[in-house]
């Protein structure tokens, strides 16, 4: 009787172009590759070697690469906005700034919150989501880092749900979080929906760290 061999042997996946296309993107996202790789004459030697088979013209152009990657990430937010939506709780963030080496300034925005599976509501599970990466509008400074938060919480539709912001000792991230008190308070004095004095915490690991070299 003749064996089935489907159990032992390990079937080869069929290739498409959408599929080069969707492994493409995941090596870029995943390992922080510039789209021009696509444009390297090594690397399309590379995908030719392993698919002889294949036309130059099925590996995708560096601008084809940016929309389609540009389009997921617009799907994951908004797929994100929602699950916001079914968080009962608090949301909270970090936020940190960061210079590249040409001196271009950055801002990355983290979200932590607690959420559980719908069939079991009691057990709670910290998350963590990454927000953004922006590239700051000018300099490190309370102003500007306070307008991309505050342009990250719109997007994200989180302002009535903002929690505790932690951030490192910087004086500039104090100022950040003044300036946030008020845009998220229209200004206000005295209706305070969120208060910076009251929901500021100061980076613990940031703290030790200036305690041991100073």
């Amino acid at each position: 009787m003749q064996k089935n061999l489907d159990g032992f042997v390990k079937s080869v996946p069929k290739w498409s172009k959408e599929g080069l296309l969707e492994h493409i993107i995941d090596f870029v996202v995943s390992d922080d590759q510039p789209f021009r790789i696509v444009e390297k004459s090594s690397f399309r030697a590379l995908l030719t070697y392993q698919r002889p088979a294949m036309n130059d013209s099925d590996i995708p152009h560096r601008t084809k690469l940016r929309e389609e990657i540009v389009y997921k990430a617009e799907v994951a937010i908004d797929r994100l906005k929602e699950h916001f939506k079914t968080i009962p709780g608090k949301i909270s963030i970090t936020f940190d700034a960061w210079t590249s080496k040409a001196y271009d300034p950055f801002l990355a925005i983290t979200a932590h919150y607690i959420d559980s599976p719908k069939d079991q509501p009691r057990e709670w599970q910290l998350k963590s989501k990454v927000l953004a990466f922006e590239a700051l509008k000018g300099r490190h400074t309370g102003a500007n880092m306070a307008t991309t938060i505050s342009e990250v919480l719109d997007q994200y539709e989180i302002n009535d749900k903002l929690g505790w912001v932690t951030a490192d000792n910087a004086n500039a991230n104090d100022k950040a979080l003044r300036v946030l008190d008020k845009k998220l308070n229209g200004g206000s004095v005295f209706l305070k929906k969120w208060k910076a004095r009251d929901r500021r915490i100061r980076c613990s690991g940031s703290s030790l760290y200036v305690g041991f070299i100073t």
